[in-house]
């Protein structure tokens, strides 16, 4: 494989994940993502996968799915249950996070904050967050910013899930 071919594979990745997230080329949290993996990962077979597979709910609580761990850079899809417990959540790393599909209510610093599909905020370490209700089924996707790489041996691949009951 020619340094152009890995090149153009790895902006057709960063376009498959911008345009799943709904963003335009020119927003940066795509530059941001075509930076970050174009220089975390060595491209040798186009592998696609959809956002939309296997969405069942798990009966109560979520299910995390990581699509993406590379370097300090997790991405990963949560798929909700409506039956959700309220806890306050203050994480070491920034997350950005969509909602992809379903409605949600979330306290974000003590602020009310309802989400519909298709939107998204950014949530800086240390910020308090609790999810306060949600749809059945509703879909999200959430990229992690560490400060150093977590402890993972190789990328995740999308088959690997937990669910857990919040």
């Amino acid at each position: 494989m020619s340094g152009n071919d890995a090149v153009n594979q790895t902006e057709y990745r960063c376009l498959v994940i911008g345009v799943s997230c709904g963003l335009q080329l020119n927003n940066p949290l795509f530059r941001w993502i075509a930076l970050v993996i174009g220089q975390a990962l060595e491209v040798n077979v186009m592998q696609v996968w959809n956002l939309f597979d296997n969405t069942a709910p798990p009966s109560c609580g979520e299910r995390f799915e990581s699509l993406l761990a590379v370097k300090n850079l997790v991405i990963e899809r949560i798929v909700s249950s409506s039956k959700v417990a309220q806890t306050e959540y203050v994480q070491s790393q920034d997350e950005w996070v969509a909602l992809l599909q379903g409605s949600a209510q979330l306290v974000v610093a003590g602020e009310t904050v309802p989400l519909g599909s298709g939107d998204y905020l950014f949530l800086p370490a240390g910020t308090p967050h609790t999810v306060q209700s949600v749809s059945e089924g509703a879909v999200w996707l959430a990229i992690h910013l560490h400060e150093q790489a977590p402890d993972i041996s190789s990328p995740a691949l999308p088959s690997a899930a937990s669910e857990i009951s919040r």
